[in-house]
């Protein structure tokens, strides 16, 4: 947006501050992206740590959950007495 409003104000002259903002943003792109996967890595341990959760890499214990059969052999339909 910056890059724009400088285009329009300075005309030609803004080329080397386009450049810069178009340089900047490219770098701060490439470095979220390297960066985001171990910071979320080691954020989501220092919180489950505080919580008492499961240490990283272990699962927590989920209920089994069972099927229900129906004895008319149409889906979705109840038994009729």
């Amino acid at each position: 947006m910056f890059a724009l409003l400088a285009l329009e104000d300075l005309g030609g002259s803004a080329r080397t501050a386009v450049t810069v903002i178009s340089i900047t943003v490219l770098l701060s792109v490439i470095a979220h992206g390297v960066t985001a996967e171990p910071l979320a890595r080691r954020c989501a341990a220092a919180l489950s740590r505080a919580a008492g959760g499961p240490a990283h890499g272990e699962r927590a214990e989920l209920p089994t959950r069972k099927l229900i059969r129906h004895t008319s052999g149409a889906p979705g339909q109840a038994d009729l007495p």
